[in-house]
This record gives structure tokens, C-alpha cells and sequence, in this order.
């Protein structure tokens, strides 16, 4: 996983960016039993995936008349 970020990132944002991607998978896994924290981890790995969007400017400009 790191080296997929590390190509898709460069230098200090793929060591920065790593770290919430390892820990909500790893959250998944072990919550994937228990439903309610489950679908917290879920949204928290979205707001992640969201951000990371965001910062690395894949996101349009919605265009607001």
C-alpha cells in the first residue's frame, strides 16, 4: 500500500497520506463484526478518501451562478 502511494504521491504527502489509509483499513477489519462501529469507520474512511481528493486537486469546481 505504501509503495502505491508513494507513486501516486511525492515525498513528504505519500508519508503523510499513508498513515490515515493503513489505519482505517485496519479499523475495518477489526470492526467488521460489530455494525455500529463499522459504519463510523466507514464514513471516517470516506471524510479520508474526501480530503485526500481535495488536497490533491481531483475535485471539480462546481460552477455557482
Amino acid at each position: 500500500m505504501a509503495h502505491i502511494l508513494a507513486v501516486r504521491h511525492s515525498g513528504q504527502e505519500a508519508d503523510r497520506m499513508a498513515l490515515p489509509e493503513k489505519m482505517t483499513r485496519s479499523l475495518l477489519r477489526a470492526t467488521s463484526d460489530k455494525t455500529d462501529l463499522n459504519k463510523k469507520v466507514l464514513r471516517l474512511h470516506r471524510s479520508f478518501k474526501e480530503v485526500d481528493k481535495i488536497i490533491n486537486g481531483k475535485v471539480k469546481k462546481s460552477d455557482k451562478k
